[in-house]
């Protein structure tokens, strides 16, 4: 007696794609509120300044001037942009992966059938 087990397609294994792109994508996205964080920081401490806004969270110390929550609020946005461009794959990528689910094959063989019997 013979059992044949049918499974579906499996994902491949790509070899030539960097690893961590998902990884590179998610810590992109969890980047980019501390950005904006750091940003209002440094906004928040020009106002405080000028007598604006309410005394700053840090009274004195390094992270009391406005020019380090500046430049952190930047290079956060930077380092979240080059996660970015290294999380989502080339247009060369896009174009020449091939369809691994056996779905949207089953899909077409559906409407192939369905258009015979329309005749």
């Amino acid at each position: 007696m013979r059992v044949r087990l049918q499974m579906g397609r499996a994902t491949p294994v790509q070899r030539d794609r960097p690893k961590n792109q998902r990884l590179a994508s998610a810590a992109a996205v969890l980047l980019a509120p501390f950005t904006v964080l750091a940003a209002l920081l440094a906004i928040w401490q020009i106002a405080a300044d000028m007598q604006f806004a309410s005394a700053f969270l840090f009274e004195s110390g390094a992270f009391s001037h406005w020019a380090v929550w500046g430049a952190t609020a930047v290079v956060l946005g930077w380092t979240a942009h080059r996660l970015n461009r290294y999380g989502s794959p080339s247009e060369q990528e896009e174009r020449s992966a091939p369809e691994h689910s056996a779905r949207p094959n089953a899909i077409e063989g559906e409407a192939r059938r369905a258009a015979r019997s329309e005749r």
